[in-house]
């Protein structure tokens, strides 16, 4: 029987973007850190993919580019780096795939783009937007089934969430930035996150179908310019509201 990670393998495959299982671009050190060297831009396909010894890899603000899977399935990767400063605009299909060890990372400013499946299946429970953020776009199932992901604010120059990017996964609060500059949320972008109960989505967005399908909530109140506060609408009282959108509960 082929698992949803076999299958997955065999798409990348067809693509031609897998490697042979456990090689490294860069042998890591002692430690399992990679230092990747001042002056790279780019970051290849399938660079670092299965490569279980790696743990931890910083980047210089040279990288724009993670490529293709560049760190599918490296299972004890641990920490990524972006130095400050970071040139990043684009981080690549199915990049930190199945790297189920990554529990937090922080995206650089000038990041523009995450590609599709780029963090599916990972263990993040913490991202990061730097302050300023340039982000425009999630790719399609860019976070699906991150089921340790409890709480994501979302920057204000995101324009659009791509197909199932967040679903499967843990949400239980959504944020987006004052002043969201959101035009689409994909289809089935947030279905089947069983706790997502708290959000604030921007006005004039456009919610296309199941969007918000087999959440705790009714999924009729998923509307552009809702507040929703444990799947209920604020209450008269909207003095509560602050930047994030949320009414205090106290």
């Amino acid at each position: 029987m082929f698992t949803a990670k076999t299958i997955s393998q065999i798409c990348l495959g067809l693509l031609g973007a897998v490697s042979v299982h456990g090689d490294c671009w860069i042998t890591p050190d002692f430690n399992g850190v990679v230092n990747i060297p001042d002056g790279t831009e780019t970051i290849p396909d399938s660079a670092f993919e299965g490569c279980d010894a790696l743990k931890a890899v910083n980047i210089p603000t040279s990288v724009k580019n993670v490529g293709s899977a560049a760190f599918y399935d490296a299972d004890n990767l641990k920490t990524v780096i972006f130095e400050e400063g970071s040139l990043l605009e684009y981080i690549g299909d199915w990049a930190f795939y199945y790297c189920d060890k990554l529990q937090m990372i922080t995206f650089p400013a000038n990041l523009k783009e995450i590609g599709y499946s780029s963090f599916s299946n990972s263990g993040l429970e913490e991202m990061i937007f730097e302050e300023g953020s340039h982000l425009e776009v999630i790719g399609g199932w860019a976070f699906k089934e991150c089921i340790e992901l409890k709480e994501v604010t979302l920057p204000a120059a995101l324009k659009e969430i791509g197909t199932q990017a967040f679903s499967w996964s843990g949400l239980e609060r959504l944020i987006f930035e004052e002043g969201s500059d959101l035009e689409t949320i994909g289809f089935s972008a947030f279905s089947n996150n069983k706790y997502l109960k708290s959000i604030n989505i921007p006005s004039g967005v456009k919610i296309r179908v199941s969007a918000f399908e087999e959440t705790s909530c009714p999924e009729d109140i998923f509307t552009p310019g809702a507040t929703i506060v444990d799947c209920t609408y604020p209450q008269a009282e909207t003095k509560g509201l602050r930047g994030n959108g949320f009414v205090s509960s106290e």
